[in-house]
């Protein structure tokens, strides 16, 4: 069943003499099978005499709505009965399936179960439908399965799964079954343990629990984070424990919540009411007979006869241990929690956690060290003074090891720690329980936090972007402490080469071409427990040149980002888990010959225990940064704690990772000087008087270190008191300080003196760019805009040197945040300037294309049709022509147009294949090109050409992952691409895997989560549509109003084909058309509303800003792939209100219908 039962299963099974502290075996372990030797099966009977049985509830209509995974739960009853010997444990489970969703769980039954020590019975299987109960018990067969869920950590519990499969299960039954296990306990004869589980993540409509047990044995109950309260009373000689909830609170997960917190809260069930009933349980399998094989006590005479300070004996008995007994184990069932002999542990050379925890205790005593076994858990253990004693609160066994009054910890089953005595890294699990006569509690576990160790890096850049090797990097790791440990473990089981290869993988994907120039070099110093790493590469001159590292030179400062958990949406509810005794440290050194780097702001903060703290400072040619997070033992802040981590979170993310933009930087080689680097001067006699202080000023602020930048701001502010304002010498004097200013972060005040020099002198292009920089870091579009205009005015080719991310990352989107007079009065200003510039169109590229279209429009918006003629010249996108095309308001360019439009456009979209091919054979890596290439094989309806050009580089993981943005919009157009050619489920499977980099990490995924949702609906797979989008639910998912209107719609026509049209409407009336008008035609469409379809689309055309994007529905594309059934109902319902007389007569006012001998990529239908 789903998670409901999957927990119910959980629930009850703890009640079991399971492998709590289980052995290991080896992954082909045979079946387990009863004490008799015959097969193990699922037996069928009628329900025990001693239940009390339960009457169906009847789901509510808000618990139907509410229903997860298509089911509604209906019931769950467990009901326990104890014995002398064992006890008896029902469970049922009802519920009803309300989508085709639910149809795969609620038709299978499984059964967990030990055939060792337990038999489980098949009660009763029915199917309730229409109000009639069908009994599927007889027909039930079962398939019996090895159920080990841990294979992959070597762990076998010897359990059973049994399945059976329940034919003819539909959409509105019923399934309610119940299965009893009989449970046989030769270990606790008489005992019970368990933790019930008190939430759900799920709605249910009715919870039972009811326990009989011996009067003569009371139970103790404990409630943790939960308000559930059993009622009591004897019944002969049993006493009765009853909770019965109706319609009980169910919530979502949260994340990060500490492993041993029940978030879902939970009640702890248990006869032993003391701690010292535990360790009177256990002590008795942990005595006997310890004696040790000749040559084993040898080796521990021969330590004690080297070693006579017990330091050295605790350190190379727990070595002897440790590295020569495999941690393996074949035992399961109720014997996995009892000892082997060590003689027997010894001979075989294995044994699991409590048997080399017994050898190494008794190997200590042999040495004269107080040792003994120990009981832990590994969740960790650290609640453990709030549970109800219990053996089954532990799955670990450590050894608890004195020396001179110290206590230490020690795990058996690591594997190459290193230091030495008391230095030795003591295992930490919260609390234990040590395995001696007269221990009466828990011990909490100490002494780990001053020997966590720590993980040191230093990473060393030297650029020199004029030499063959312009990049070298030399990276030095050290590990520490527990690290330390961490890390001998890791290299004992990965060989260098591997390892080397996955750490230059790493810095690949930040710097391409990047190769390791001297191998990988690993030194351990075992005693000292202390290792090593160190690392050296080199990327070549072409390589950092094609990967534009200048540009944007990408330092991270790994180690301490991705540690803290990240922000969630709405209030924290559970405690936030948080590393204990870390800390990281990492110093990134960067030296760019001759480009000054900008000094980064220190950083400081603190919370919940946690410290991160950034220091930069510059020495001779060196950029250091140094990043440190560090935190104490607490382990976890409260709720109310949460904000202050989400924060500092927030901030490591957003300081961990920084982006230098060299090219941005004047190069200072070559010149030295205020005066003498300067082409173009005015009259040298007006900066006469301060030449000397001038030559000085010129030749500090091209020093790497920050006191010399800082000397030559002083300089340059004290001249530029004296300077005629406003005169070209002061412009010089500004421009010069402005770039000072930049070099030292200080970018307000950096823009204010570059403006001032752009204002009074225009002689030097760096001013110019520099400016529009910090206007852009700062946030200033309308000032890029007027810098932009300078700069067409004064030096035009400077505008070719613009960077598309410039405009892409950051003008672009500061747009967004503007009224929209001001916004569109901004992008016509810019896109007009930078097509007059001949921006990004040598060679074409979209961009530049775009810029072109948009500066045609604004030509013939503003009566300039020479103009726009000339600009059409150029050669326009078929996009942007078509655009021109079909919209009235550009008819004075028709006759130009229709001489390249001949047959549907077939000229121009060849054209624009072959401009795009060849720009993809120039730069095959290139993410953009490749883009455009398959975009203009769509446009020309060559799909399988389409998915050819982009096949490479869509399906290359790693390069799509460091690539991010473009790299994401190329998957997305492969996948469209594959759609096009009727592969379809090629093309679902290509999203869903930049899908699976996660939401968290690329928010811009939301995108393709939204394309991939309208794939599958297009494709008539509503149910799986729906279940992409649950991704993006919710207010805290980074969707924009436009976005969240496209998962509306989306939602809204996959519900209604699937026939929950009343869930449908709820989702309808929370669109906003204005928001989103496709996105409501839509929805309209598939809910058959031609009127309300036929009223927006008018309105549409009337406005116009909105006429274009209504006018892209008229298009008709000749080469288009055929409709699925759910497109084609939709474009019948399309066509249908196209023929409409208003809106014909709308067309025929505001523009025309044109044919197109291609196929639809982005024109919208809607």
């Amino acid at each position: 069943m789903t998670l409901l039962a999957a927990l119910l299963r959980a629930s009850i099974m703890i009640g079991l003499p399971l492998a709590g502290i289980a052995g290991m075996a080896p992954v082909h372990a045979q079946a387990p099978t009863p004490a008799d030797g015959q097969p193990a099966r699922i037996a069928k009977g009628d329900i025990p005499a001693w239940l009390a049985e339960r009457a169906l509830p009847e789901p509510t209509a808000a618990q139907l709505v509410r229903a997860r995974g298509g089911a509604a739960y209906l019931l769950t009853d467990w009901q326990v009965r104890g014995s002398d010997t064992g006890h008896q444990s029902y469970y049922r489970v009802a519920s009803k399936v309300v989508e085709r969703s639910g149809l795969e769980d609620a038709g299978k039954i499984e059964i967990d179960f030990d055939p060792r020590f337990e038999t489980a019975t098949l009660n009763f299987v029915r199917i309730v439908r229409d109000g009639k109960v069908i009994d599927r018990t007889a027909e039930a067969a079962f398939t019996i399965v090895e159920r080990e869920d841990r294979l992959d950590e070597e762990i076998i519990s010897g359990q059973l799964r049994a399945i059976a499969h329940l034919k003819d299960v539909r959409v509105g039954d019923v399934v309610d079954y119940a299965v009893t296990h009989d449970v046989r306990s030769t270990l606790w004869p008489g005992h019970y343990f368990n933790a019930l589980t008190a939430r759900y993540s799920v709605p249910l409509s009715q919870r039972n629990v009811r326990i009989l047990w011996p009067h003569a044995r009371p139970l103790q109950f404990r409630p943790r984070n939960t308000t559930i309260g059993f009622t009591s009373r004897r019944e002969g000689d049993m006493q009765l424990w009853e909770w019965i909830g109706t319609d009980p609170p169910f919530e979502q997960d949260e994340k990060d919540v500490p492993s041993w917190y029940p978030q879902y809260g939970s009640v702890d069930i248990s006869t032993m009411a003391r701690w010292s009933e535990v360790v009177d349980w256990a002590v008795p399998h942990y005595a006997g007979d310890v004696s040790l094989p000749a040559d084993f006590a040898a080796k521990l005479d021969a330590i004690a006869a080297r070693w006579p300070r017990p330091e050295d004996r605790l350190t190379e008995a727990t070595r002897l241990v440790q590295d020569t007994i495999r941690y393996v184990g074949e035992e399961m069932g109720e014997g996995s929690y009892v000892p082997r002999r060590p003689a027997l542990v010894v001979e075989r050379g294995y044994g699991d956690c409590k048997d080399k925890a017994l050898l190494l205790a008794v190997a200590l005593r042999r040495l004269g060290i107080d040792a003994v076994p120990a009981l832990v858990s590994t969740r960790p253990g650290y609640d453990l003074t709030e549970r109800l004693p219990s053996p089954l609160a532990f799955d670990h066994v450590v050894v608890r090891a004195a020396l001179g009054g110290q206590v230490t910890w020690i795990d058996a089953t690591a594997s190459y720690q290193g230091g030495r005595g008391l230095a030795l890294v003591p295992a930490s699990f919260g609390y234990a329980l040590p395995i001696r006569a007269g221990q009466t509690a828990l011990e909490e576990m100490k002494g780990r936090g001053e020997r966590a160790g720590a993980m040191v890096v230093v990473e060393r850049f030297a650029v020199d972007e004029a030499a063959a090797t312009a990049l070298t990097l030399a990276v030095e790791t050290r590990y520490t402490g527990g690290q330390a440990d961490y890390a001998r473990s890791r290299n004992a089981s990965q060989p260098v080469a591997d390892q080397a290869r996955a750490n230059l993988e790493f810095y690949q994907k930040r710097f391409p071409g990047l190769v390791e120039s001297v191998p990988l070099a690993i030194r351990d110093d075992r005693d000292g427990n202390v290792v090593t790493m160190v690392e050296t590469y080199t990327l070549s001159k072409a390589a950092f040149e094609k990967g534009k590292i200048l540009a944007d030179l990408v330092t991270s400062a790994y180690t301490v980002a991705d540690i803290l958990p990240a922000r969630q949406s709405g209030a924290r509810r559970n405690p936030l888990v948080l590393p204990r005794n870390l800390t990281r440290e990492q110093t990134i050194e960067l030296v760019v010959k001759g480009r000054p780097a900008v000094l980064p702001d220190d950083i400081d903060m603190q919370a919940g225990g946690v410290s991160f703290v950034r220091t930069s400072t510059v020495t001779g040619e060196t950029l250091k940064m140094v990043y440190r997070l560090s935190s104490g033992a607490g382990g976890s802040v409260p709720a109310t704690g949460a904000e202050g981590v989400f924060a500092l979170s927030d901030k490591i993310g957003e300081e961990s990772g920084l982006t230098f933009h060299f090219d941005r930087v004047e190069k200072s080689a070559g010149k030295s000087g205020v005066a003498a680097r300067a082409e173009g001067e005015p009259d040298p006699a007006m900066l006469a008087p301060w030449k000397e202080q001038l030559d000085r000023a010129g030749t500090l602020m091209v020093a790497p270190d920050q006191p010399s930048r800082i000397e030559a701001l002083s300089i340059l502010n004290a001249v530029s008191a004296k300077v005629p304002r406003p005169s070209p010498a002061a412009g010089i004097v500004d421009g010069t300080k402005g770039i000072v200013l930049a070099g030292l972060g200080r970018f307000a005040a950096a823009r204010t003196a570059l403006q001032s020099s752009v204002e009074q002198y225009q002689g030097r292009p760096e001013f110019f760019r520099m400016l529009m920089a910090v206007q852009l870091d700062g946030r200033d579009p309308s000032g890029f805009v007027k810098t932009l205009k300078l700069t067409v005015e004064h030096h035009p080719d400077e505008v070719a040197r613009i960077e598309p991310d410039w405009l892409r990352s950051s003008f672009w989107p500061q747009l967004q945040g503007l009224k929209p007079a001001e916004r569109k009065r901004l992008r016509e200003e810019a896109c007009t300037m930078l097509a007059g510039a001949g921006w990004r169109q040598q060679p074409a590229t979209e961009e530049g294309e775009s810029m072109v279209g948009c500066a045609v429009k604004v030509a013939l918006d503003r009566g300039d049709v020479p103009g726009a003629r000339a600009l059409l010249a150029r050669g326009l996108a078929v996009d942007a022509l078509v655009d021109l095309a079909i919209d009235r308001r550009y008819q004075a360019l028709w006759p130009d147009i229709d001489r390249v439009r001949g047959n549907g456009f077939r000229a121009p979209i060849e054209t624009a294949v072959a401009k795009a091919a060849a720009a993809a054979k120039a730069a095959p890596d290139d993410f953009d090109a490749v883009l455009r290439h398959v975009r203009a094989l769509r446009l020309a309806g060559d799909p399988a050409a389409a998915v050819a050009a982009g096949k490479r580089l869509a399906e290359d993981r790693a390069r799509i992952e460091a690539t991010g943005g473009q790299a994401f919009w190329l998957v997305n157009d492969y996948a469209y691409a594959l759609v096009d050619a009727g592969r379809t489920d090629d093309a679902v499977a290509a999203m869903d895997a930049i899908i699976a980099l996660g939401l968290e990490t690329y928010p811009h995924l939301v995108s393709q989560i939204i394309n991939q949702s309208e794939t599958l609906m297009e494709a008539g797979r509503f149910d799986r549509a729906l279940a992409v989008l649950a991704m993006v639910e919710g207010e805290e998912t980074p969707v924009s109003g436009y976005g969240r209107m496209w998962i509306l719609a989306t939602k809204a026509c996959s519900l209604r084909e699937l026939g929950r049209a009343g869930e449908a409407a709820v989702l309808e009336a929370k669109l906003v058309a204005e928001t989103n008008q496709p996105a409501a035609a839509m929805a309209a469409a598939c809910r058959g509303d031609v009127a309300a379809i036929e009223a927006q689309l008018v309105a549409r055309l009337d406005d116009p800003d909105e006429r274009a994007a209504a006018l892209a529905g008229f298009i008709l594309f000749k080469r288009s792939s055929p409709n699925t059934p759910f497109k084609a109902k939709l474009a019948k319902v399309m066509e249908t209100v196209r023929a409409r007389p208003q809106v014909k007569a709308r067309l025929e006012r505001y523009g025309r219908a044109i044919d197109v001998d291609g196929a639809g990529t982005y024109w919208g239908s809607f």
